[in-house]
């Protein structure tokens, strides 16, 4: 396969429309074809990752697009389309929602609506390829444009389509020149105001709260709670923790904000007590996917252990027709902002190995070790990945 032809780089990106946003960031693109208020707080997370210049892993960048699906409301959530281009210049997509990607080198559709977590991919010919909002028919009478092309930043568009870089012209060449003059131009005005102005982002993006109508008559909705208002609920574990400057409740350990990225190293840190978050997601071999936000016991048949019929834990059940996995095999147990995972006894083990690794270490009976992100895991003969944002102490 020529790589060359096919990379993300290689492409000049077309945009079109004003309903979403769309982002360029060196090896990947994101999409979001339709923004609204409900949506802004988790399409700001989805832009911090797609221009955080410090993950350069395409696995670990969309493990933390996936993460981000479980850890919120599915209506909080906008549909949305990440290419990352990997080690091998590969591209990679993941589409969820109401989304539809076209593939004309594959003679296929993919919709996001189809599925009831998300699509994660490999594309080897990107020539062609659009993104639209899901059902939607996008014309494009000028779609050859060179001014349509966005080479970095983000603008407002509902709609892309990728196409091979003309010889002589190299992918966003032109839109080079017009982010040169907007380079002091911020992106603070989510959609409602969006201008089509290409604008320069820098590899740290700041972004501000705003109001999100151009309605003056709109009355402004009540801020969010923060760790220090937190909502009432009873099922929820209190713990101590520190507040960025923006508000995000973080492990009192972290040294950036896990929610914005905002460095937490020169803050003076007050304690607070605030609900506790998911800590962690488990990516099983099948495709599935667990949030960490309670104790678990994993194994074929986990509802009669006591911890569960007792309340203290939930059952996480493990299909295996090989019945390498025991019926209670495994518990999963938050302390604080540690998780940790310990064995129940099981047949065939629970072994652990950090990422990059090949060397595997068994539990012993009982023996609790605090996961960290990217580690592996294999209950028997099933294996998982346990990712975080949140960095073990």
């Amino acid at each position: 396969m020529n790589t060359e032809s096919t990379a993300l780089a290689d492409h000049r990106l077309l945009v079109t429309g004003q309903a979403g946003l769309v982002a360029r960031h060196g090896q990947r693109v994101l999409v979001i074809p339709q923004v609204t208020a409900a949506t802004w707080p988790q399409t700001e997370q989805l832009l911090q990752m797609c221009l955080d210049h410090r993950v350069n892993d395409a696995s670990v960048l969309l493990r933390r697009a996936a993460y981000l699906l479980t850890d919120a409301a599915a209506t909080s959530t906008p549909g949305f389309c990440m290419l990352v281009a990997d080690a091998d210049r590969q591209t990679r997509l993941l589409v969820h929602g109401a989304v539809q990607v076209d593939v004309p080198s594959e003679a296929t559709t993919l919709s996001g609506l189809d599925h009831l977590t998300w699509i994660e991919r490999r594309i080897a010919d990107l020539a062609g390829l659009r993104v639209t909002a899901a059902g939607s028919v996008v014309e494009h009478p000028h779609l050859a444009s060179a001014w349509l092309d966005l080479a970095d930043g983000v603008v407002a568009g509902s709609a892309v389509t990728l196409e091979p870089a003309q010889p002589g012209l190299p992918a966003g060449k032109l839109a080079e020149r017009v982010t040169d003059n907007q380079a002091s131009a911020p992106m603070s005005t989510p959609p409602g105001n969006l201008t089509t102005r290409r604008h320069a982002i820098p590899q740290a993006p700041s972004f501000e709260a705003v109001l999100l109508t151009t309605d003056p008559n709109q009355p402004r909705q009540a801020p969010l709670p923060t760790a220090d208002q937190p909502e009432e609920d009873s099922s929820q574990v209190l713990v101590e923790g520190i507040v960025c400057s923006r508000g995000h409740f973080n492990d009192p350990g972290a040294v950036y904000c896990t929610v914005c990225g905002i460095s937490m190293v020169q803050r003076t840190h007050e304690y607070v007590s605030g609900p506790r978050p998911p800590l962690g997601l488990l990516l099983f071999d099948d495709g599935s996917a667990f949030s960490i936000d309670g104790n678990y016991i994993l194994g074929r048949e986990p509802d009669f252990d006591p911890a569960v019929t007792s309340g203290d834990a939930r059952p996480l059940t493990l299909s295996d027709p090989e019945n390498g996995v025991s019926r209670v095999h495994a518990e999963l147990r938050l302390e604080g902002w540690r998780v940790l995972l310990a064995d129940r006894g099981s047949s065939n083990g629970t072994l652990v190995a950090c990422s990059g690794t090949d060397e595997w270490q068994r539990l012993k009976r009982g023996q609790a070790v605090e996961l960290v992100p990217g580690q592996h895991i294999r209950f028997g003969d099933r294996g998982a990945v346990y990712e975080s944002r949140v960095r073990g102490r």
